[in-house]
């Protein structure tokens, strides 16, 4: 009976993908086939013996030697020689798919006992991904650059760089692309870069075969004018080019001599930085204090006739809006308590930082549980708070409303006031939105690229309940289809739109749940929860209701190259040059009361940058509250009044390295645009099942691994 279960079970598992010339020619095929057949017919000695052969043939198969060791337990014989072979052919030959499949009904301890081995041989074996990525990317690039495509090519080399690579050759051949469209300055700091990671020979004998076919005015821009500072000296390439022949002439101790000189001369240098970045920001505090107080004594000052740009323009003003001040004088909400009081001092109120929001979360950092840790994007969302703020108190008592919502429990299981946070994270989403404005840019459709950002297998989202989920009663109206990884259990769903891939659902505790394509998934189940704190990203907070986040290495790139603005108005270049190249991050965020605060924050690489940005950012709104009267005739007489108080909201602070613009969205709006279906058409979702991320209604997805089951399977045999 024993031996009817082994054979029944070796057939199940093997699949017979014996016609895979990746893997075996035809011979080899035969072979595995008579294996097969031997072992079907309880000729187990037979069948050992051609899988023997096969492997003194040379098969590079890791499957025989799975096979001729599950044979060897089944006939008492050592199989620890076989297992090992296996799992370091597995490794070598990426044959891992097809071995998943040809196992996938070996359980229980014979299983354990493969997968030990299995994963000593992908420690030992397995190449550095990110490695092998960068060099991908490293030869793209020249491909592309060699093809005469640009752009192309700085996309591909500024992603190398983001990989962490310090090799010298991407960041000079970064700076020839930008030499040649034109960004010289762009061009000399990348050379400057290049020449900071030239420390040896071999890395100047390769710098300079990669620089061949490189001359004329860019090549003299590299030799004569690129510059690194070394022991606070501007020393020239050729400069540099003699040290490092110095160097490899000096004996190990004449070495070490030199490294302790330059060692104390760098703790001397970083001593006297520290010294000037706090004379700096205690100078930036003094004078921020000192504008505050001057701010007082101006609003507590008499009125007197207001000299704006309105009066010099001879222009009526409105009503709505005071010009000489911006203390606010539109009445708050009679319904507004002082809980609710907007945080904008132009309405009266205290100016917010991120993560000062006065919720039911105490703004502290949002939660990357299963989010991966190189995630550049981040879509936060707390439902329950935002359907119980009196901001949307006008639209809840809507029947489309509750039909809506109705219909939402009914097909989920699950009422979006019972949802705490629902939070979604992106890996690589600024260099894929980088390839995504390319192709546009160059006229092809970017949608299949853009739908892969959003939802492949570098995004995962995570649904938080604030009581138990019922994930049955999805699972029946979604008509998923069971799998397991790591003997754990989850869901697939077929996606309602064309040509979109499954999306995999995991209940991780009775109140989370995590979605995503299959591969995410599988990821998060083996990598478990990862870090709850993303640094990155310190600057929003689980404060406010709605987050929209960025925050990648290559933002500060990217803002390195916004062009210079008209003249006029001046603040506007004065902005630009305090943010250019130091942005690191940016957000939008939602707070949800009596009245809806929307912040623009956007996190810069240093303090400094923030303060000298703040003056140019009052100046800015104060000429657009001026200038609003101009335009206010257009607006409807029913929304005048809270457009009114919206635009007098109008403000900027700044906290640290970040920069806050921010407004607010009075609550009378809302109720006004509920007498209009015309413009709430649209708004309220149907049909829904969990609350979507940022790529649609439905999970993000993406492509299904091969061999994903498609049906419920009964328990294979042990």
């Amino acid at each position: 009976m024993k031996s009817n279960v082994v054979v029944g079970s070796f057939v199940l598992l093997c699949g017979i993908t014996l016609s895979s010339p990746s893997v075996a020619d035809p011979s080899a095929a035969d072979q595995m086939a008579a294996a097969v057949e031997s072992w079907r017919a309880g000729d187990f000695n037979g069948a050992h013996e051609q899988l023997t052969q096969m492997m003194e043939d040379g098969t590079r198969d890791a499957r025989v030697y799975y096979y001729r060791a599950l044979i060897s337990e089944h006939l008492g014989s050592d199989s620890d020689e076989d297992l090992q072979a296996a799992a370091k052919l597995e490794a070598e030959t990426t044959a891992t798919r097809l071995v998943n499949r040809a196992l996938e009904n070996v359980q229980g301890a014979r299983r354990a006992k493969i997968e030990k081995y299995r994963a000593a041989a992908r420690a030992k074996f397995k190449p550095d991904p990110q490695a092998e990525a960068s060099k991908a990317l490293y030869r793209e690039g020249m491909d592309a650059y060699n093809a005469g495509d640009l752009v192309t090519a700085l996309t591909q080399f500024d992603a190398v760089i983001k990989n962490g690579s310090s090799d010298a050759r991407v960041f000079y051949l970064r700076g020839v692309v930008l030499a040649e469209q034109g960004r010289t300055d762009e061009a000399k700091l990348a050379f400057s870069d290049g020449l900071a990671l030239e420390k040896t020979s071999k890395d100047v004998q390769l710098v300079n075969l990669a620089l061949t076919d490189v001359q004329g005015r860019i090549r003299q821009m590299i030799e004569e004018q690129t510059t690194v500072e070394i022991n606070g000296s501007q020393i020239s390439r050729q400069a540099r080019h003699r040290m490092i022949r110095r160097s490899d002439s000096l004996s190990q101790e004449e070495r070490l001599v030199e490294a302790g000189a330059h060692a104390i001369f760098e703790a001397e240098r970083a001593q006297e930085a520290i010294a000037a970045r706090q004379q700096k920001a205690a100078e930036a505090i003094l004078a921020e204090n000192k504008v505050q107080q001057d701010d007082a004594e101006r609003l507590n000052a008499p009125q007197t006739p207001a000299t704006d740009l309105l009066v010099s323009a001879d222009v009526p003003k409105k009503a709505g809006i005071p010009a000489a001040t911006p203390k606010a004088e539109v009445p708050l909400p009679a319904e507004a308590s002082e809980a609710t009081v907007p945080s904008n001092p132009f309405l009266g109120g205290k100016a917010t930082v991120p993560g000062s929001s006065a919720s039911r979360v105490t703004g502290a950092p949002i939660d990357m549980s299963y989010i991966a840790a190189e995630a550049d994007f981040v879509f936060y969302v707390r439902p329950a708070d935002i359907l119980a703020s009196g901001f949307l108190a006008p639209i809840k008592s809507m029947p489309e409303f509750e039909i809506a919502m109705s219909e939402m429990t009914a097909q989920a299981g699950l009422n979006a006031n019972d949802i705490e946070s629902v939070t979604f994270g992106v890996s690589n989403f600024m260099a894929g939105m980088m390839q995504v404005g390319v192709l546009a840019a160059s006229g092809q459709d970017p949608t299949a690229m853009l739908q892969g950002v959003l939802s492949g297998g570098n995004a995962i989202g995570v649904v938080r309940a604030n009581k138990d989920i019922e994930l049955e009663k999805f699972i029946a109206a979604s008509q998923a289809v069971a799998a397991t990884f790591a003997e754990k259990p989850y869901y697939l769903i077929e996606s309602k739109q064309p040509d979109q891939p499954q999306t995999a659902l995991y209940q991780v505790d009775p109140r989370t749940v995590i979605y995503g394509v299959e591969k995410a998934i599988q990821t998060a189940i083996k990598n478990g929860p990862g870090e709850a704190t993303n640094e990155q990203f310190s600057f929003v907070s689980n404060g406010s209701s709605f987050v929209l986040a960025f925050s990648s290495p290559l933002l500060a790139g990217m803002s390195g190259s916004i062009p210079d603005a008209p003249a006029e108005p001046p603040m506007l270049n004065q902005i630009i040059k305090a943010v250019r190249g130091k942005i690191s991050g940016a957000a939008i965020t939602l707070n949800f009361t009596s009245n809806l605060d929307l912040n623009v924050v956007v996190n810069l690489t240093e303090p400094e940058a923030a303060v000298e940005v703040q003056q140019p950012l009052d100046q800015g709104l104060g000429l657009a509250k001026q200038m609003y009267p101009l335009a206010a005739g257009q607006v409807p007489p029913p929304l005048q009044a809270s457009a009114n108080q919206l635009v007098s909201s109008l403000a900027a602070s700044h906290s640290g390295s970040v920069a806050t613009i921010s407004l607010t969205i009075p609550s009378q709006l809302v109720s006004i645009l509920k007498d209009d279906p015309s413009i709430l058409q649209g708004a309220i979702p149907s049909g829904a099942g969990f609350p979507s991320g940022p790529s649609g209604p439905d999970f993000p997805g993406g492509p299904a691994a091969p061999g994903a089951p498609s049906t419920l399977q009964p328990p294979p045999s042990k």
